[in-house]
C-alpha cells in the first residue's frame, strides 16, 4: 500500500470529527498537483518503437518481434501506438544483465 494511501486509511479512522476532516484536508491538498506532476514525467519518458531500437542499436523487426512473443521490455499499447516507459526498459534491461 503506498505511503498516501496509508496516510489516508489512518486519517479515515476519525473522520467522525471536525479536526479529522480538517487534518484530511491537509493530507490530501498536495496529492492532485503530485500525481499530475508524476504522470507529466512519465509522459516526457516515453519512448516509440524507433527510439528503443536506436538505444539499443537494433532493429525495430526485433524490438516488434520482442513485444510480439511477450519477450521485450513492458509496454504501453495507445491506440495503434505502441510506447516504452524509459524506467520500465532500464529495469528490464538490468534484470537481462550478463553475469
Amino acid at each position: 500500500m503506498s505511503t498516501n494511501r496509508k496516510a489516508l486509511v489512518s486519517t479515515f479512522s476519525h473522520l467522525e470529527t471536525r479536526q479529522g476532516l480538517n487534518e484530511l484536508h491537509r493530507n490530501t491538498e498536495g496529492m492532485n498537483t503530485l500525481h499530475l506532476e508524476t504522470h507529466d514525467t512519465m509522459l516526457d519518458q516515453l519512448l516509440d518503437e524507433a527510439a528503443i531500437a536506436s538505444k539499443l542499436k537494433i532493429s525495430r523487426s526485433l524490438v516488434r518481434k520482442w513485444r510480439r512473443n511477450k519477450e521485450g521490455p513492458p509496454f504501453f499499447k495507445l491506440g495503434k501506438s505502441v510506447r516504452y516507459a524509459a524506467e520500465d526498459l532500464a529495469e528490464w534491461l538490468q534484470k537481462h544483465k550478463a553475469a
